[in-house]
């Protein structure tokens, strides 16, 4: 709780912080996005910003060997239903949950942890998630065919230009996502799916 916490307290400065001129073209996101966005981003005044759409990012995939063998995909269901846990339009944070995919189908998830608890870099906290939830799965008779880490990258995928030239900014998996994705993996008798899901699109990969 107290990640979360400290979160809300500092959240009124991003509204303080210096914003770049800037035009967009098509849709805008919503203001608290937008500042998030901001202030982990550099952009130069007089730049022209317009949202990436999933098959534009499936497109810029095909042709470029930036996303590896990262999987691209439209946001289904429960990739909405917890990007919506993020607040985007009022207080975009973070957010993470363990799922574990089984024969029988049935649902069977962690609860959703939000703000600094929710960082993919806190192995230890995930370790000890991942083998209380298998034993629970277990425990109820159910047989594991994998362990699903979602969580949120709350923030913009755009094509930016400017006079010194076009530029992408993306927010897939990270490298220290995909670091933490092959750490997990070593000690999971199952497979290992690493999920990050922007505004835009659904990254994966499986480890």
């Amino acid at each position: 709780m107290g990640g979360i916490l400290y979160d809300i307290l500092v959240w009124p400065l991003y509204f303080l912080q210096k914003r770049p001129k800037i035009q967009w073209r098509g849709p805008r996101p919503s203001l608290p996005l937008w500042l998030k966005f901001i202030s982990k981003t550099e952009l130069k005044d007089h730049s022209t910003i317009r949202l990436l759409s999933t098959e534009a990012l499936q497109a810029i995939k095909k042709q470029s060997a930036y996303f590896k063998d990262q999987q691209i995909d439209v946001l289904n269901a429960s990739d909405e239903k917890l990007l919506a846990k993020s607040s985007l339009n009022f207080f975009p944070h973070e957010v993470f949950q363990i799922t574990i995919k089984n024969e029988q189908g049935i649902a069977f998830s962690s609860k959703v942890f939000h703000g600094r608890q929710a960082s993919i870099s806190n192995l230890k906290k995930l370790e000890t998630l991942i083998h209380q939830l298998s034993f629970r799965a277990r425990s109820a008779g159910l047989t594991i065919l994998e362990v699903e880490i979602s969580h949120t990258h709350p923030s913009l995928e755009v094509l930016v230009e400017h006079k010194k030239g076009p530029y992408f900014i993306f927010n897939g998996l990270s490298k220290r996502d995909c670091q933490a994705g092959h750490h997990l993996a070593t000690f999971l008798p199952y497979p290992l799916t690493l999920k990050a899901i922007t505004p835009q699109a659904a990254y994966s990969k499986t480890f």
